[in-house]
């Protein structure tokens, strides 16, 4: 599958989200200019690669300026992050899902409900993606 970068609404992205029902889904907000972000984002392609086949889908929320699209889609594909991408309005995500910095990621369960947060909102509670890895491993019984 080729790696894409899909610009849309959040309204259409939970259009989207709505279409995994049956399934985990774990979303990572990031943007180009996040360095955090950069580092860690090839840490969700693993999980994608050890997931995909037991029933966890991995998105990525790209927060970046509609002007950095072709920077981001070509970072996607450096990363080869075959999965979904999508591009959303910095303001329409944040004040939808309340977040205050990146990366996070959301973990929504099969009825497509946010099951977990994982933030770095508190100084003393930075979250890893092996934090992430456990939480899937402990939801699929492995």
């Amino acid at each position: 599958e080729a790696v894409q970068l899909r610009r849309m609404s959040i309204s259409q992205w939970e259009k989207e989200l709505a279409q995994h029902r049956g399934k985990y889904v774990v979303v990572d907000t990031w943007a180009t200019w996040c360095v955090p972000c950069r580092e860690e984002f090839p840490k969700l392609v693993a999980l994608h690669r050890k997931y995909k086949d037991r029933g966890v889908v991995v998105m990525s929320v790209s927060i970046d300026e509609p002007k950095d699209e072709p920077r981001a889609l070509e970072f996607l594909r450096r990363q080869e992050a075959d999965f979904p991408n999508f591009l959303l309005s910095y303001e329409d995500w944040t004040e939808r899902w309340n977040i205050k910095g990146i990366p996070i990621v959301l973990l929504f369960d099969k009825e497509g409900k946010l099951l977990k947060r994982f933030d770095r909102d508190d100084p003393d509670k930075q979250f890893t993606y092996e934090d992430v890895d456990r939480y899937l491993a402990k939801l699929l019984g492995s």
